[in-house]
């Protein structure tokens, strides 16, 4: 399972896995993460992989933490590999380093559950940040049946620095729960949808993980007394500005699970 803080506040070494086919990435990515006085980089242990086939070996021998892989290696694309590490929440976490700059190649990268995408050139302070904020980043379930807003949603909340999950109904969104584990730190679901309701969505998910932080979204007026939405739950009303989302999400998270 990725380590970024244990009890106590014990700082342990992270070890990073290099996937890159170019020499010259190589040692720039180790000089980089080496050189840093990053707090969460001291002491951690960099591993160079520079093909798919050696990648999969150091995997299967030790643990990882993190991967930072290119996509155009001798051997395959760098996305199967991607797909391969699955989405629970004892996978590695995974940055996508590509020479392309075009959003769609960030967007396919996330899609394929990449938790981050970097551009080379590969910018020290960039790279720094970026493995700060996948380490410790918070993820969100998103469920909704309309896939314009679903989309419209993944955009703005991974553009925040959010890992997000999608699912389209709630029979799929548990499915990505047992996957996830209690990876999760918020969903946020419509609340009337095909097959099942939010609040039925609610209770399955907090019957393994208890206080589970929950905003429901909806277009039209939700039901008020106890078939509402229900305790320790928020509410955001369609259609909503992505500053409303953000602020909401936010404000969601900064509380503690009860």
């Amino acid at each position: 399972m990725p380590r970024l803080h244990e009890p106590g506040g014990a700082q342990p070494h992270l070890t990073i896995l290099v996937v890159e086919d170019e020499p010259a990435n190589q040692e720039l990515m180790r000089a980089i993460i080496a050189g840093s006085s990053a707090p969460f980089l001291a002491g951690a242990e960099v591993l160079v992989a520079d093909s798919l086939a050696a990648a999969r070996a150091t995997l299967a021998a030790q643990q990882v933490d993190l991967i930072l892989l290119d996509v155009g290696l001798s051997d395959g694309d760098g996305l199967q590999l991607v797909k391969e590490l699955g989405t629970g929440a004892n996978r590695p976490r995974s940055v996508v380093v590509s020479g392309s700059v075009f959003p769609v190649e960030r967007r396919a990268a996330l899609a394929t559950g990449a938790d981050e995408f970097l551009a080379k050139p590969i910018e020290p302070q960039t790279l720094i940040r970026i493995i700060g904020a996948v380490m410790n980043r918070k993820t969100i379930l998103v469920v909704e049946d309309y896939e314009d807003l679903r989309e419209l949603v993944f955009e703005a909340m991974t553009a925040a620095g959010y890992r997000v999950l999608l699912a389209a109904d709630g029979p799929s969104a548990l499915e990505v729960a047992q996957i996830e584990a209690r990876s999760i730190d918020l969903v946020l679901t419509d609340y009337y949808m095909p097959n099942m309701l939010g609040t039925e969505l609610a209770e399955q998910m907090r019957a393994q993980h208890p206080g589970l932080r929950v905003i429901f979204m909806s277009g039209s007026p939700l039901p008020s007394g106890v078939s509402g939405i229900p305790p320790g739950s928020t509410a955001l009303q369609k259609p909503f500005m992505v500053d409303d989302l953000l602020r909401t999400v936010a404000e969601a998270l900064s509380r503690p699970e009860k």
